[in-house]
């Protein structure tokens, strides 16, 4: 809610894509060599990053 502090802590059932996570649900990933603009764009995002962001989000959905 807007105006209202975050806390990734009572965060259940899902995914957060953020650096303040608790332990158990933070997963790390590096692309080496490779700059802001490389990451989200072309063919290491097709390849490496959105297959990994994927992943995440389907791990943590209901059901």
């Amino acid at each position: 809610m807007e105006g209202e502090p975050v806390r990734p802590d009572a965060t259940r059932g899902s995914a957060l894509v953020t650096a303040v996570i608790d332990a158990a649900r933070k997963h790390c990933m590096t692309a080496a060599e490779r700059a802001h603009y490389g990451i989200f764009s072309g063919r290491v995002w097709g390849t490496q990053i959105s297959p990994q962001i994927r992943d995440l989000i389907y791990r943590y959905q209901p059901g």
